[in-house]
């Protein structure tokens, strides 16, 4: 068994319309994103993601090392691997620096019986739990989409 990369769920087609928490780290949990302007870069990106991939994003969160994000995919024609890889390719190729992902990403499907609010306020509160902010809302890099703010 490859332990280097974690495991899709069985029989699940990750082509489906189906609601997706992924979970992306930096290699060796480099915090790559402790700067302002790398971490704008990964908040433009899902932004576009968003835009692009006929995705919609419920919130997200761009910590220093590692990125969540929550969305519905809305599409049929990417692997949900395949809009990952794209949100990585485009932080790489703009990010300042000797940058690298961790291989692979981590997912869980959301089922419509669990609560959306559950995981949008695991993401919310992750700079809280990391000690970074005391409120989530003050948390620049983090939010449901119309919270973003463009880099100008």
């Amino acid at each position: 068994m490859d332990r280097r990369r974690p495991r899709r769920l069985r029989g699940h087609n990750y082509h489906l319309q189906s609601a997706y928490f992924v979970t992306f780290c930096t290699k060796n949990r480099e915090h790559a994103f402790s700067v302002a302007e790398n971490a704008q870069i990964a908040v433009d990106a899902l932004l576009l993601f968003e835009k692009k991939r006929r995705v919609q994003l419920i919130a997200y969160c761009i910590m220093p090392d590692h990125i969540h994000v929550y969305f519905k995919k809305l599409d049929t024609t990417n692997h949900l691997s395949r809009i990952v890889a794209g949100v990585k390719s485009y932080i790489t190729k703009r990010v300042s620096g000797s940058f690298g992902w961790q291989r692979g990403y981590w997912d869980e499907i959301i089922r419509s019986f669990e609560d959306p609010g559950d995981v949008v306020a695991y993401i919310l509160n992750n700079p809280v739990c990391a000690g970074i902010v005391e409120d989530y809302r003050e948390y620049k890099y983090s939010g449901p989409p119309d919270r973003a703010k463009r880099a100008d």
